[in-house]
């Protein structure tokens, strides 16, 4: 399978799960699709959680610059796209970019693994799939933010992922 193909398969599970934004857009050159999703929960102490979520694909080596800047600009995406309450009033965002390729440096992982940028009223995930060895990368320990959606994000993030190296395989 292609990159063009496994985004229209993206595009797809998305329309299926109806949260498709219905927007195809580039972040650094990247081309990917959004999904967004709206979640309230009680256990969440009644609050609100609005996530972006981007799946990308490239056939260049994925340097850690280059998954900052994409996971970056998905933040600023979410930021600028939220709307409802104010952030912080019983609302949240979490902008989850995951970026799938077949070649990744080794900084890029590491950035993945220990990092979970916390901003006011949301947080921004970066996440690796790795192609070759069919590796997902993130963060790999409960955060203190947002501890109360970590089993939500982590299911998210793991569903999609297993979906792309299934239809890349």
């Amino acid at each position: 399978m292609n990159k063009i193909h496994l985004l229209e398969e993206v595009k797809e599970k998305f329309k299926q799960e109806n949260i498709y934004s219905a927007k195809s857009v580039f972040f650094t050159d990247i081309d990917c699709e959004i999904a967004y999703l709206k979640k309230f929960k009680l256990i969440w102490f009644a609050t609100q959680l609005k996530v972006f979520l981007s799946i990308g694909v490239i056939d260049e080596i994925v340097t850690k610059e280059k998954i900052e800047g994409y996971s970056g600009e998905l933040f600023n995406y979410a930021k600028n796209n939220y709307t409802g309450i104010p952030g912080g009033l019983q609302s949240g965002i979490a902008s989850i970019a995951i970026l799938a390729a077949e070649n990744i440096e080794n900084s890029a992982k590491e950035y993945c693994y220990s990092f979970s940028k916390k901003r006011w009223s949301g947080f921004e995930v970066p996440v690796l799939v790795d192609l070759s060895s069919k590796e997902i990368i993130y963060f790999n320990k409960r955060p203190l933010w947002g501890f109360i959606y970590y089993s939500f994000l982590k299911k998210l993030i793991e569903t999609n992922c297993n979906f792309i190296i299934k239809k890349w395989s």
